[in-house]
């Protein structure tokens, strides 16, 4: 090793050994970067990959972080909005079926009502047609409207 580097000291000077040092801290070794699996060796990944690679590779990692977290963000908003514009549709939904069940039940509680009256009209007709028959009138042979016979069954 000190061979090597008394080597590099003659043929570069002091000056070019920390020039060509800087050179592979900053840039790595040029080639080795493309053998797979030496980056993650500890030592010889920073020598390999260089410090550039490495910065703009957790630039890279911490942006896709960030812009995962804001398109999430972005994401839940939207589901929040949908369930809430959901939710009033089916509250909407919901207040016409009640008041549909509510005019169903008015028109329920009419038709006792006018189905009752009907009955008692016919009841007092049938008295008073039985209490004082006209002459000449048949009762049993006159017959009930159809609407009549409904309303009454």
């Amino acid at each position: 090793m000190t061979a090597f580097l008394s080597l590099l000291l003659r043929l570069f000077g002091l000056p070019g050994v920390i020039l060509i040092g800087g050179y592979v801290f900053y840039e790595g070794l040029p080639g080795f970067a493309r053998i797979p699996y030496l980056s993650s060796v500890p030592v010889l990944g920073d020598l390999t990959t260089g410090r550039v690679a490495t910065v703009a590779a957790d630039a890279r990692a911490a942006g896709r972080d960030e812009g995962a977290f804001a398109e999430r963000k972005i994401w839940e908003e939207a589901r929040r909005r949908a369930e809430i514009l959901k939710a009033q549709k089916l509250a909407e939904a919901q207040a016409k079926i009640n008041a549909a069940d509510q005019l169903l039940q008015e028109y329920r509680a009419n038709d006792r009502r006018r189905s009752q009256a009907i009955r008692r009209v016919y009841e007092e007709r049938l008295s008073d047609d039985t209490a004082d028959p006209v002459a000449g009138c048949d009762y049993s042979q006159c017959p009930v409207p159809d609407w009549v016979r409904k309303e009454l069954e």
